[in-house]
């Protein structure tokens, strides 16, 4: 998910991310890394970052506590909006940010990431049995995505081509319902995010992929700019979870059919 506009709506998750080893400050790292992190995210994006139970939970949020551990940081999660998180690393509001954020050119001149740790792209769902079965069929329809997401430009690009209308939604929630409601005919949202509604749904799925992703790109934390010390430990961080399995296992756990 995706996007560099927008403002922030932050609310503060009380979620301290208790890590082992030495801090910085005990002089346990390279450079000087404020602690605990503010670490941007939303909360509504399953597989990645949603709300279980009153907890904030997800390959994402499990993953970055890891990397943190693994490198004897700490942090604290800031719920915000998707195109809030972009502004708020420039602004210096937050230290980092993650919500499944695809790195591309655009980004890449405002904010520094890390190495990739998962490669997204964007499809388009419709409704299960719906009489759409190919791009073509979308001429005149109505396509739906999120407000400042990579999912938005991939949606009007193949409006513009296929003679479709978007809509542009705030929730990845509201994207689902407006299709199975028949508000909307089909919906462009991450391809993981498909996925795993799809497999979630069960043996009665409630939507279905229109045939296959339409793009790809890889997906990384964001930092601000200039911040390498903070890279540099991040990537230490994902390379050692790797390394243990534990990165293989959040895969399995949250993202089977990838």
């Amino acid at each position: 998910m995706k996007s560099v506009l927008g403002t922030v709506a932050a609310a503060t998750v009380i979620l301290a991310l208790s890590a082992c080893g030495a801090t910085d400050a005990e002089g346990g790292g390279e450079g000087d890394i404020a602690q605990p992190l503010k670490m941007g995210v939303i909360n509504n994006f399953p597989p990645f970052e949603y709300v279980e139970d009153g907890e904030l939970t997800g390959f994402d949020i499990e993953l970055v506590n890891a990397i943190l551990d693994a490198e004897g940081l700490e942090g604290e999660w800031v719920v915000m909006g998707f195109d809030g998180l972009i502004p708020a690393l420039q602004s210096g509001q937050i230290d980092l940010a993650v919500s499944d954020i695809s790195v591309n050119e655009e980004r890449k001149a405002v904010v520094d990431f890390s190495d990739p740790y998962y490669n997204d792209g964007q499809a388009i769902a419709v409704k299960a049995g719906s009489d759409i079965q190919s791009l073509e069929d979308l001429a005149g329809k109505t396509i739906v995505s999120t407000q400042g997401t990579s999912g938005n430009v991939a949606a009007q690009k193949v409006a513009d081509e296929y003679g479709a209308t978007v809509q542009t939604l705030a929730s990845s929630d509201a994207l689902y319902l407006a299709v199975t409601s028949g508000q909307a005919d089909a919906l462009v949202i991450d391809t993981s995010a498909i996925q795993y509604r799809i497999a979630t749904d069960g043996e009665s799925p409630s939507i279905e992929m229109l045939g296959d992703p339409i793009e790809s790109a890889p997906t990384a934390i964001a930092i601000p700019k200039g911040n390498d010390a903070l890279v540099e430990r991040l990537n230490a961080g994902l390379k050692k979870i790797k390394d243990d399995g534990t990165y293989d296992e959040l895969r399995a756990k949250y993202l089977p059919e990838s």
